[in-house]
């Protein structure tokens, strides 16, 4: 998923190919579940891809080709800017009334992170603000989807607490921008989510605790429509990660997640599954 080239020295460093986007990239490296299973696509049995915390308190960054500049460090931050390929922004039939979708761009998309490394005051400590801009065009009109994301984690000795939140408009439930991000009718929903997590670093491997939501609002035609559109999604995950060798990493997680939507029908309830897993990693 990564192929880059990269240029550093005193002024920095320049980076171009395809890699992690920096909008909420930190929320995904330290979440527990990354190497993990957490929630699964649909939350339906076995119906998706393993998401890990995807959906349930992060909009997933994914991998996109673009340039990007990292500052060299300024005291105890840096920061990173970067134009990526943009993406069009719609819904799906799948999560709308009908098909909505902007997929002409004419500019790139715009990221940018400040990074404030805390490890003098504790090692392993940061605290982050990421944000994302995008233009695109369709349907005889423009639609704009932008986002903020701040996070980070505070760790004394073996402890560590991790938390972050995000908001913003047609960055969508799960995948950013171009699965649920508008109303059938092409107007911006509004996107919030967050995740709290604790671990314990017991020297082999941590075990952790988290919780994390993501939500959309209703917006334009989605009120006058009988489809019932996603609400929020939510998850606890209690996990141990134990490094068995320093290439064999054996996870065992247990999650409890739930999906709600907006206008449910009489007699409809909120969609609720229970995921035990055991797995091994090798790592190279």
């Amino acid at each position: 998923r990564e192929i880059y080239a990269a240029a550093s020295g005193d002024f920095g460093e320049f980076l171009f190919g395809r890699t992690l986007s920096l909008f909420q990239r930190n929320a995904i490296v330290q979440d527990m579940t990354l190497f993990g299973v957490g929630a699964t696509g649909n939350n339906v049995g076995n119906g998706g891809t393993t998401l890990g915390r995807i959906g349930f308190g992060y909009v997933y960054p994914d991998f996109n080709a673009g340039i990007r500049y990292t500052s060299p460090a300024l005291g105890m931050a840096s920061v990173s800017v970067g134009i990526f390929d943009p993406s069009r922004i719609r819904s799906t039939t799948g999560s709308a009334a009908a098909l909505a979708s902007y997929n002409q761009t004419t500019t790139p998309r715009f990221e940018a992170e400040l990074n404030i490394d805390l490890s003098s005051i504790s090692a392993g400590s940061n605290f982050v603000v990421s944000g994302i801009y995008q233009e695109a065009q369709g349907g005889g009109g423009e639609i704009n989807a932008e986002g903020i994301h701040v996070g980070g984690t505070l760790a004394a000795g073996p402890y560590a607490l991790t938390a972050h939140y995000y908001n913003g408009e047609c960055l969508g439930s799960t995948v950013q921008l171009d699965v649920d991000g508008l109303s059938s009718d092409g107007v911006c929903r509004d996107a919030d989510g967050y995740y709290a997590q604790a671990t314990y670093n017991y020297g082999a491997g941590k075990v952790g605790i988290s919780y994390g939501e993501s939500n959309l609002d209703q917006a334009g035609s989605d009120v006058s429509t009988t489809f019932s559109e996603t609400d929020s999604q939510s998850m606890y995950t209690l996990g141990i990660y134990h490094n068995l060798a320093p290439e064999w990493l054996a996870v065992a997680e247990w999650s409890q997640a739930e999906n709600d939507w907006h206008q449910k029908a009489s007699g409809e309830k909120e969609a609720e599954s229970t995921i035990l897993s055991v797995g091994m990693f090798y790592l190279w």
